[in-house]
């Protein structure tokens, strides 16, 4: 394989692993009723580690992502079976006061 070739393989094999990453934090997302929109704008903000935070603090995206706030984290949160008693709910409730 000549130097070029190779290059273009190895640049082949990053881009469809970021498009598997895109892909699987899409499909998490819209599973738990996230519109596409959103999903975007987590992804851009958290890239591969999207997932992880958003599964330990949805409450994280009114904080640090523009057009999600503490409604639509708390929707988010609570198809993902956090509990309106959470301490991470409330944490964030007391620091909103």
């Amino acid at each position: 394989m000549s130097g070029h070739r190779r290059k273009t393989h190895q640049h082949d094999k990053v881009c469809l692993a970021g498009t598997k990453e895109i892909k699987n934090v899409m499909l998490f997302l819209q599973d738990h009723d996230v519109s596409t929109t959103h999903a975007v704008k987590i992804y851009k903000t958290y890239g591969k580690d999207s997932i992880e935070i958003v599964k330990t603090n949805p409450y994280r995206l009114a904080d640090d992502i523009w057009g999600i706030g503490f409604k639509t984290a708390d929707t988010i949160a609570a198809k993902m079976g956090f509990d309106k008693e959470s301490v991470v709910r409330c944490g964030v409730v007391f620091y909103i006061l």
